[in-house]
């Protein structure tokens, strides 16, 4: 179980640079399509080691700010 707090990912391979990338939930295995539910990085610069990054999860108030967003473009 994961303690409180953002996030945690085992992901090898990401290096410096990925901050900021969509953070995704059940992504298709052949078009790479999911739901973002937030963006990697903040929480300690990624991550402790180069296999493990964090990410700032999206909540209801940044779904309110994109569908408003979206209502007046």
């Amino acid at each position: 179980m994961q303690e409180p707090g953002p996030p945690e990912f085992d992901c090898g391979g990401y290096a410096n640079g990925t901050s900021g990338s969509p953070l995704l939930a059940n992504a298709g295995p052949s078009t790479g399509l999911g739901t973002v539910i937030g963006v990697i990085g903040g929480y300690e610069q990624g991550g402790y080691t180069d296999n493990v990054s964090y990410a700032a999860k999206f909540g209801a108030r940044t779904a309110a700010l994109y569908k408003t967003a979206i209502s007046e473009s």
